[in-house]
């Protein structure tokens, strides 16, 4: 009964395809029909070709998605945390939040790779700079893709 039930639901699919006839591509047109077109992301260049640990992989993950759970976050959920930043003390932790004590260590890699330091931004811009900083199969954007991934994921690790 499946089985038929899938033969049925395939012949309404290659129904609904704009068939061009063409014996070799037909199922090449069927697949991209079926495959639905979702944007490009910007970010795979942090993700793919990262030699980072994929524990940390994963972590650079979440804020780019949002997802990372920092206290604001945290707090939303009702649970009780410490709402400063555990680094700093400065202010609340979130994904925006500028820590002076991440910033030091940031700084010192940025010097060490010889890269310019960026100043105050926002979250977007700072994922612009880092993607541009990231892409590419140079040795320097391939250092930077990993030390920026453990920079990410070393409070969180």
């Amino acid at each position: 009964m499946l089985i038929i039930r899938k033969i049925l639901e395939a012949r309404e699919v290659v129904a609904q395809v704009q068939l061009t006839i063409s014996v070799e591509s037909i199922i090449k047109q069927i697949y991209f029909h079926l495959l639905h077109v979702y944007p490009k992301v910007t970010w795979k260049c942090l993700m793919y070709k990262n030699v980072a640990i994929p524990k940390a992989q994963f972590i650079i993950w979440l804020p780019v998605h949002g997802k990372l759970l920092t206290t604001d976050r945290l707090a939303k959920w009702r649970i009780d945390v410490e709402p400063d930043c555990v680094f700093c003390q400065n202010s609340r932790e979130s994904r925006d939040h500028k820590c002076t004590f991440s910033r030091q260590l940031w700084s010192r890699i940025l010097l060490w790779l010889q890269t310019p330091i960026i100043q105050d931004t926002t979250w977007e811009q700072h994922m612009e700079w880092v993607i541009k900083n990231a892409k590419g199969r140079t040795m320097r954007a391939r250092v930077f893709k990993i030390l920026y991934t453990l920079n990410v994921s070393m409070p969180y690790g």
